[in-house]
């Protein structure tokens, strides 16, 4: 037999350990034992651990979705580029064989034996070349390459110059009309 904390006698055989008397104090005691707070201690330390864990894989996870959208949206865009590069030569191809095409059939009619002032392509073929260049300036604003666009640009100048030619002379032509009429 050993003491109790409180004097009396205890029939445990550990030292220090409280008689029959004290539930309460005993129950404090039990559960704010070394074993005890280790257990729980071990149990918050490895959720919490278990927490950052999930938190990590989470963040990792949401990083890798957005590199891949990342990389599809520039996948995307680069295709975008491709495609309408590929519009905008077939269009600038039109565009200067339409502009060929007004070009042959003005000379074909001045060689013709008309004045040059009165020289002018059929409707169909100038609204052909007019389309084909509209075509080229909607694509054109959808290019983003500096070079392309300064390239682009320096040949709808010269086919404005062109056209504005082709209209002076249009104007010409109706202000002769009017005056001999």
């Amino acid at each position: 037999m050993t003491l109790c904390v409180c004097g009396k006698e205890s029939n445990r055989n550990v030292k220090g350990a409280l008689c029959s008397m004290h539930p309460q104090r005993a129950a404090q005691t039990y559960l704010g034992s070394p074993p005890t707070l280790t257990a729980f201690g071990g149990f918050v330390f490895g959720a919490l651990a278990e927490w950052l864990r999930d938190a990590r894989a989470y963040s990792r996870e949401r990083q890798t979705k957005a590199t891949a959208r990342n990389e599809a949206r520039t996948d995307r865009r680069r295709d975008f580029q491709r495609q309408s590069l590929l519009d905008l030569q077939d269009a600038i191809c039109e565009m200067v064989a339409g502009v060929r095409q007004v070009n042959v059939e003005e000379v074909a009619q001045m060689l013709g034996g008309r004045e040059w002032s009165k020289v002018a392509a059929s409707e169909e073929t100038s609204a052909k070349a007019m389309n084909s260049r509209d075509r080229v300036i909607k694509l054109r604003a959808r290019i983003r390459d500096d070079q392309t666009h300064k390239l682009t640009g320096d040949a709808l100048v010269t086919i404005a110059r062109f056209w504005r030619h082709r209209h002076m002379k249009s104007q010409k032509r109706i202000s002769a009309k009017s005056k001999t009429a």
